[in-house]
């Protein structure tokens, strides 16, 4: 079974993130041959990893959904690839997407990975979007139950007719040695990783950070990986409220795990999410998580993994962040139920798993 997925890039997002686990597991166990078709740039930190498993990595024509030729020119590449299914992982041109897929003779399905607000016309045209692929049996599904809830209530269809497809993680990236070293010595650290736009809650941790800091006299130091379009107003902050000294901006890398492993806590406060996959990654390297109620968040923390935040108040979540910091108990605690709920249930085997049958449904259909 060949199948193609699929992404705008393979950036260091948390989508292009699943895309490279999943093909690189795939492989190695034979489960299907997955191929990586890049509809904006072929290009990010995950591509020399995807082309040294000798995995295929293509990219679209350019400006493919604008131009009838380009697109003609994304089917015959599909015919060469010859999948039996190609999974979208991007919410952009959909219609295209399809009947490329659909003229190359391959089945398509669609995987929504986040909660975002739709309003006027872009409203109406996802929901006439949906409504013609339904026509055509396209199978759509979600990463995390909140997702399709989203989904069901904006397509004003049942969450039930969304297939849960949730991300997975290989616990074992990340060396149990390592996860119970503490750093003697050093300051608490707190990471944040996340694209920089204006939704993912930066500005907002540094008021946090600020109050922290120079309100609690509370010494700790921050990691902010990543980089995007909020970057500089990031730097502005950081400089406004006298948080040089405390905080790091290291730009996009491809260890993420090495960093997770030297933090105290991670966190992530975001306006809205699917199912974050820094959460689920902070959790499988043992590290206790504080994030705001989004995604599947709430689902993760159920066996105390982590803290939500209900409400975006500075003060209130400045003192959430200085109990655990000053409760290395709870917050060893907390990583240890991180960890085991993310072996328990959502492993890469077993999301891997889930998709394999999946994609044998879509094709027996």
């Amino acid at each position: 079974m060949r199948v193609v997925f699929f992404v705008g890039t393979l950036q260091a997002g948390g989508l292009e993130r699943f895309v490279t686990r999943v093909s690189l597991k795939a492989t190695m166990r034979n489960q299907f041959t997955p191929v990586v078709v890049c509809l904006t740039k072929k290009t990010g930190i995950f591509l020399k990893e995807l082309l040294t498993a000798r995995i295929e990595v293509h990219e679209a024509p350019h400006r493919w959904f604008r131009s009838p030729v380009k697109w003609w020119q994304l089917v015959c590449l599909l015919r060469q690839i010859k999948p039996d299914v190609v999974h979208s992982q991007v919410n952009f041109s959909m219609l295209q997407q399809f009947f490329a897929s659909w003229v190359a003779r391959a089945r398509f399905t669609v995987t929504e990975r986040n909660c975002y607000e739709r309003s006027g016309m872009a409203l109406v045209r996802r929901r006439l979007q949906y409504s013609i692929l339904k026509i055509f049996g396209v199978y759509y599904s979600a990463n995390s139950q909140r997702v399709a809830t989203h989904l069901a209530t904006m397509l004003r269809e049942t969450p039930e007719q969304f297939t849960i497809l949730p991300n997975g993680i290989n616990v074992a990236e990340y060396d149990p040695q390592v996860i119970n070293q503490g750093k003697q010595g050093s300051l608490p650290r707190i990471i944040y990783v996340a694209r920089m736009a204006a939704h993912k809650g930066h500005l907002f941790f540094l008021d946090v950070l600020e109050n922290l800091i120079h309100v609690r006299s509370l010494s700790c130091e921050a990691i902010l990986i990543g980089d995007g379009p909020l970057r500089a107003e990031i730097e502005r902050a950081i400089d406004s409220k006298n948080l040089r000294a405390y905080t790091t901006l290291t730009g996009v890398v491809a260890d993420v795990e090495g960093y997770l492993q030297t933090s105290d806590i991670v966190t992530l406060l975001s306006d809205f999410e699917g199912m974050p996959n820094v959460v689920i990654e902070a959790m499988a390297a043992g590290k206790p998580v504080i994030a705001t109620d989004v995604g599947n968040v709430r689902e993760l923390f159920s066996t105390g993994a982590g803290v939500i935040i209900d409400k975006k108040e500075v003060a209130y979540t400045a003192g959430v962040f200085e109990s655990l910091i000053l409760d290395a108990g709870r917050r060893n605690l907390m990583g240890s139920a991180g960890r085991e709920l993310i072996q328990q249930k959502f492993s890469l085997d077993e999301s891997l798993a889930n998709l394999a049958r999946y994609y044998k449904m879509i094709l027996n259909d």
